[in-house]
């Protein structure tokens, strides 16, 4: 199933159900009743919640077509991609264009097979660089490459300093996960509901990618080139700022430290 799930748009990611479904009146009104059913609004979390369910994931295989995967066959390999973690310019090396941000635990739910056999990794981020990174995109309104969706383009327009960006995160912190890709801690794409982590390997963005590209010309691939970037050392936090964006992503700081304890793949 994942062969059109996850390449259903090869010149970029459907950011939302409209853009997969274009103007088909009848599939926009599948779009309006899926959308109902599972309080989704991105086109992917329908998705996601859909292969939770396996009478549902046969339904939406049959509606869309859908065949076994066919993501880098030869290395079976699957890259969980991560907002704001250097991630394009890895799936553009592994894949040959950009992937969309579907988790972990999607890939498990629609095709357990693949998924148990294929060598499955993630980069990370230090959570407060993340965090700068995200609140960059947000006041650019995205980058060059990828546009910030015109919904939180209007939901974020209030933000204009650090201390707004945070207050926002703040004010829909039980929500973390519904909000822009973006803006979801990095947990929501690596963990399962239970906290078990579902990728064999992660890898720090600022520490590993020595390591990364080691792994890749062992595959036969070329080096990551680093794209997509947001500098952020323009910005100075305070030290409330940083403890709120500490407390805000707590989870992905217990995550990313634990990481000093791993011993090294290579």
């Amino acid at each position: 199933m994942l062969h059109e799930i996850y390449g259903m748009n090869a010149k970029g990611p459907p950011h939302c159900l409209r853009s997969a479904v274009g103007n088909n009146p009848s599939l926009l009104y599948l779009r309006s009743a899926v959308a109902a059913m599972t309080g989704c609004y991105y086109w992917l979390d329908i998705q996601e919640a859909v292969a939770r369910s396996k009478a549902a994931n046969a339904v939406l295989g049959r509606l869309s077509g859908c065949t076994t995967p066919t993501i880098c066959p030869k290395n079976n390999i699957l890259y969980i991609h991560i907002p704001r973690c250097g991630g394009m310019s890895v799936t553009k090396v592994l894949y040959g264009h950009v992937r969309d941000h579907h988790t972990a635990a999607f890939f498990r739910n629609v095709d357990r097979a693949f998924f148990s056999s294929a060598f499955k990794f993630a980069l990370v981020r230090d959570p407060i660089l993340r965090a700068l990174s995200c609140y960059k995109y947000i006041l650019n309104k995205g980058t060059p490459d990828m546009v910030l969706h015109t919904a939180w383009q209007i939901k974020t327009k209030h933000i204009k300093t650090l201390d707004h960006y945070i207050g926002f995160l703040e004010e829909n912190s039980s929500r973390l996960s519904q909000l822009d890709y973006i803006m979801r801690p990095q947990v929501h794409f690596v963990l399962d509901v239970d906290g078990k982590l579902l990728v064999d390997k992660l890898f720090r963005l600022e520490r590993d990618m020595g390591a990364v590209n080691s792994l890749f010309r062992s595959w036969g691939l070329s080096e990551v080139p680093h794209i997509n970037a947001t500098p952020v050392t323009d910005l100075q936090l305070n030290y409330r700022q940083v403890d709120r964006l500490s407390a805000l992503y707590a989870a992905d700081m217990r995550l990313y430290e634990g990481l000093d304890q791993e011993k090294p793949l290579l």
